[in-house]
């Protein structure tokens, strides 16, 4: 269990009392992520406030809403609405689409944890409910709204590079807790699944173009994907080079290769909420730092996705931000070979 300093967050007992110009969190499925990384950031959060914890086992929502706030319930009962105005909902990735679904039909908005659907047609079945609801779909990219990106990002359009050729980026640890979830193809787990967005989100946020090719291979292991080693091309032209995996030593960093200069970032998809980055930039043969201020990127996204509630061009691009990952990621599945793992 990781304890959460919670008292000066507790949502009051009486729904009626929730604070002005909150809203109110509902989280769907006691998962590490949730409480080691998502229920901090919304504790610390101005804007929102833990309204309700669904799981399947009650007592242990209890033992969270004790300490966190908020009120235990069964996934059926957060679904059904009244209690949250938006879901966070971190369950099994095969059980997403089903939930995100039965989330939406109650009226809530809904922040997904990645992938939001194991499939391009899951995907868009999930945004065509959202849009025609009018409610607010978002996949959990938090990485993407770390400050470090944005000094990327910025570097490349003050031309610090030149014209960027290409994107090279590598996300692995070992992970062989065979009761872990993500072990397990049958409920969406691998490497491919659970890793996936990372780059392509990156290279979604970082090159002009989409993926429009790609090729590789993927290691598999009994059935799970363990490794994804793939090379993909996008509309502009660009080059993207990815690595992904459970069976290897941490690793997590993206190069942006341009015509006179390269960006290099380590710690590029997990840095610590109390660390700040250093972003490197080479030209030639000089070397230069830029540092990127700590950040807690799930706290940036939950603002984020709060103040798109209110926004309709901001959740129409949220969807189509899903449906193009989705697209992207299956041309890479498509493109891979198989490969058995050792």
């Amino acid at each position: 269990m990781h304890p959460v300093d919670a008292s000066s967050r507790r949502l009051p007992a009486s729904p009626g009392k929730t604070p002005a110009g909150t809203v109110r969190i509902g989280i769907l499925g006691c998962s590490d992520i949730a409480e080691r990384k998502f229920l901090p950031a919304l504790l610390r959060s101005p804007r929102a406030i833990l309204s309700a914890v669904a799981s399947r086992d009650l007592g242990r929502a209890a033992r969270w809403c004790a300490r966190s706030g908020g009120v235990p319930c069964t996934y059926d009962k957060l679904v059904r609405g009244g209690t949250a105005d938006l879901v966070y909902l971190s369950l099994p990735n095969h059980l997403h689409e089903e939930w995100v679904l039965r989330a939406l039909a109650g009226g809530m908005h809904v922040l997904c944890e990645k992938p939001l659907g194991l499939t391009v047609r899951s995907v868009q079945r999930m945004v065509n409910a959202a849009r025609e609801r009018g409610l607010l779909l978002a996949e959990n990219l938090m990485f993407l709204r770390h400050p470090q990106h944005g000094i990327v990002r910025e570097l490349i359009a003050s031309g610090a590079v030149g014209p960027v050729r290409g994107l090279r980026t590598s996300y692995g640890f070992p992970l062989a807790d065979p009761d872990n979830f993500r072990m397990d193809p049958t409920r969406g787990g691998g490497a491919f699944h659970d890793l996936i967005r990372y780059p392509l989100g990156m290279a979604q946020f970082l090159l002009q173009g989409p993926v429009v090719r790609a090729h590789g291979f993927r290691r598999v292991r009994d059935g799970l994907t363990v490794a994804v080693h793939a090379w993909a091309v996008t509309g502009e032209t660009e080059m993207l080079s990815l690595s992904v995996g459970f069976d290897q030593q941490y690793e997590c960093f993206y190069e942006v290769v341009g015509e006179q200069g390269v960006i290099r970032l380590d710690r590029a998809y997990t840095p610590p909420a109390d660390l700040a980055n250093t972003v490197h930039l080479t030209i030639g043969s000089e070397r230069t730092t830029v540092m990127a201020p700590a950040a807690d990127q799930f706290q940036l996204m939950l603002d984020h996705v709060i103040g798109q509630l209110a926004s309709e061009p901001g959740r129409e691009e949220l969807y189509r931000g899903a449906a193009e990952l989705a697209r992207a990621a299956e041309l890479v599945r498509q493109g891979c070979e198989e490969v058995p793992a050792p």
